[in-house]
């Protein structure tokens, strides 16, 4: 009766629970996800942003059958540098060796391996390669009858690994002239919302950072809200015709 005790009385240890959350949701092969990211840009006196709201799914991943396909629409808050704002949306999907996009009026398609093809998923996912090692503190409570993790990274290692960081950032910020190695992270906070099986189904993570743009200094804070919908359930992914879409190099 004494060990029975001992047992049911034993509390998890946030940092297996975090460790193997993780682990579980890198392992799915079929993935039906919602992003909403804001992020906030000073440079000198000026204030601009970033806002994106994007859904993916993907089947068979890692798999020569994989299938992928995700719609973004992305805001650039340039009133105060330009007096306007500007709207980018993006269709991306991926089937049988192929990449297709089309965003700005125009519609390639444009040869990537497999192993290309799940780098850029993984960094569609900014919590994929975070790890209990890289945090300074993790808790772990019961809200309204779920588990939460909550985190705080060490911003010091943390800075180390600022592209699987970023994830979806990482191309946006390539776009604006950033370079990975410029990159410093003054913070990297979220919570993990876990279901009965141990994936994590909603994350919600606020970072911080210092970067160099173009020769000059900008202090950046962002947002990401992330929510896993039936983790571990097969996902049906549905592509659009590709018979418009024209062929280019990746060196085009």
């Amino acid at each position: 009766m004494l060990l029975s005790l001992t047992a049911c009385g034993a509390k998890e240890d946030p940092k297996e629970v975090f460790d193997e959350a993780v682990a579980k949701n890198a392992a799915l092969t079929d993935l039906d996800t919602n992003m909403v990211m804001d992020m906030d840009m000073t440079m000198d006196t000026y204030t601009f942003g970033i806002s994106a709201d994007m859904s993916m799914q993907a089947s068979d991943m890692n798999t020569e059958s994989m299938r992928y396909y995700s719609d973004s629409s992305m805001v650039l808050d340039l009133t105060e540098l330009l007096g306007t704002n500007q709207a980018i949306d993006t269709i991306t999907f991926y089937e049988d060796g192929y990449c297709y996009t089309e965003a700005l009026g125009q519609k390639i398609k444009y040869a990537m391996d497999l192993d290309s093809m799940m780098a850029t998923l993984q960094q569609s996912m900014p919590s994929s390669e975070l790890q209990s090692d890289l945090m300074a503190e993790i808790t772990l409570e019961e809200k309204d009858g779920v588990r939460v993790l909550s985190f705080t990274a060490d911003p010091e290692k943390y800075s180390e690994q600022v592209t699987e960081m970023l994830g979806v950032l990482g191309d946006q910020m390539a776009s604006l002239g950033v370079q990975e190695s410029a990159m410093t992270i003054s913070e990297l906070s979220g919570t993990y919302t876990l279901n009965d099986e141990g994936y994590y189904t909603a994350a919600d993570m606020t970072m911080a950072f210092d970067m160099d743009m173009e020769g000059s200094p900008v202090t950046v804070s962002c947002n990401i809200q992330m929510t896993i919908n039936n983790p571990g359930e097969p996902v049906e992914v549905v592509l659009p015709d590709t018979s418009e879409y024209q062929e280019v190099s990746l060196t085009q």
